[in-house]
């Protein structure tokens, strides 16, 4: 969700693929403008709507950023066979009015394949007017490591940026995602997300503006949170990020006879 400066409300998710199967796997993304009195937005889109078929196969959405021009950026991961994986980072980029834009990507749209299966969870949009996705790419089956991608303002990739304008830390020898992304004033990109790891869930990384990790940051560019006294494990769930500070929230369980779900919230310097 975003909140336009003139109030309005962009609202961005998934719906049914109406030529495929209602599985979870089927859909296309959806984005709808609301007025700032709750009401359709009719000059956005079909009377206040969009819908994007980025491939052919099911699209997942993962994240939306909006640009200083009003354009909206849209990011997740499309399947390359109907019905069945691997999928594929993707992103999109319409125009104030709902329209695709033609000057990103092929006819408004984007996407990449890597020899596994990759999803972006997170967008970010630098100073340089660049799009930085954060989300994950697959090791092996069922090992996930944290990955950045990023694209140039006209949605190609960037091949100055880590490997290809793919970067991929395998942060804690377990699956590894990340949920959220930050720029910093400096150009550095701070993300953070979760590790399977029971001891360390949390993990933040810091990457410079060429994709190498941050050796000033953590350990060799990396921090991992630590367990929490009298808690099995932690399960962060979100991000918030300001100047030089990262939160993250989530649930963290504790066995009985102890109530089993508390709420938790930790925060890290940047």
């Amino acid at each position: 969700m975003a909140v336009l400066p003139d109030g309005h409300v962009l609202v961005a998710g998934d719906r049914g693929k109406a030529s495929l199967p209602a599985t979870l796997e089927t859909g296309d993304w959806a984005v709808v403008k609301f007025k700032p009195d709750g009401s359709l937005e009719p000059a956005f889109g079909s009377s206040g709507r969009v819908k994007l078929d980025i491939r052919s196969s099911y699209d997942i959405l993962g994240a939306m950023a909006v640009q200083p021009d009003g354009k909206i950026v849209l990011v997740g991961s499309s399947g390359r066979d109907a019905g069945a994986g691997p999928e594929d980072v993707s992103a999109a980029r319409i125009n104030p009015d709902g329209s695709l834009d033609p000057s990103f990507g092929a006819g408004g749209k984007f996407w990449a394949g890597l020899t596994t299966p990759s999803h972006a969870h997170a967008v970010a949009l630098d100073g340089a007017g660049r799009i930085i996705l954060g989300g994950y790419a697959y090791a092996v089956w069922a090992d996930l490591d944290f990955a950045l991608f990023r694209l140039t303002s006209a949605g190609a990739v960037d091949a100055t940026f880590g490997s290809g304008g793919t970067v991929r830390v395998d942060v804690d020898g377990e699956s590894d995602t990340v949920g959220g992304l930050f720029i910093q004033p400096d150009g550095k990109y701070v993300t953070a997300g979760t590790s399977s790891s029971p001891s360390n869930p949390t993990a933040l990384l810091r990457v410079r503006s060429d994709g190498t990790l941050d050796p000033e940051f953590g350990v060799a560019g990396r921090v991992l949170g630590t367990p929490v006294s009298g808690f099995k494990s932690v399960h962060p769930r979100g991000f918030a990020f300001s100047r030089d500070r990262a939160t993250v929230g989530g649930w963290w369980y504790r066995e009985p006879p102890f109530p089993l779900y508390w709420m938790g919230v930790a925060r890290y310097c940047l």
